[in-house]
């Protein structure tokens, strides 16, 4: 009874495994037809590949330029980078998508800033699929209907094949500190 479950339960799913891509059917000899099968090999999942099955064809990079100020200010850039891909995907933007087990939008965010911190220009490139008519000059705002609030896209232009992506471009930045006169005051500077 309990011998026969568990031979049964082990063929299932051996044959689970062979449906699924993980093991190869054991192959059996005319001879040893009784014999027990030897198991399949081990296959590493190193040595697996994955396998690209859509061609989008050569991707253009397009920059686009937004700030981030009010409410937006407060949330991460790993938030910003998991809504900016539903942004462009609510416009029907032809997206190019990097090959993996895992696709995922290719952009290419700048520095990330601290949370908390406000910016008025910020820039990410983005790919897309080629041979999309795309109106560059109405593309930021035709973002801004359907962004975030306090994401406000005020640019978009399509870069070269021999351009620099965006995080060679940036090597500086600028920040900006307001303080009130009172607490100004409070430390005696008076003078600006």
């Amino acid at each position: 009874g309990v011998a026969c479950d568990l031979t049964r339960m082990r063929e299932e799913r051996a044959e689970f495994l062979v449906e699924l891509g993980a093991l190869t059917r054991p192959r059996k000899t005319a001879a040893s037809d009784d014999a027990p099968a030897e198991p399949a090999p081990f296959v590493s999942k190193k040595a697996r590949k994955p396998v690209a099955n859509f061609d989008q064809g050569v991707p253009v990079r397009v920059r686009l330029g937004y700030t981030k100020l009010g409410r937006s200010a407060f949330s991460s850039h790993l938030d910003l980078v998991r809504v900016l891909p539903r942004l462009l995907r609510r416009l029907d933007l032809p997206l190019y998508y990097s090959q993996g087990f895992h696709p995922l939008p290719e952009m290419t965010f700048g520095p990330a800033l601290s949370l908390g911190i406000a910016s008025l220009s910020e820039y990410v490139d983005v790919k897309l699929c080629a041979g999309a008519a795309l109106d560059f000059e109405t593309l930021s705002a035709r973002l801004n209907t359907v962004s975030a609030d306090g994401v406000r896209f005020f640019g978009a232009r399509l870069l070269g094949p021999h351009d620099a992506s965006i995080n060679k471009v940036i090597d500086e930045a600028v920040y900006v500190c307001g303080l009130a006169r009172s607490t100004l005051a409070e430390f005696g500077l008076t003078d600006v």
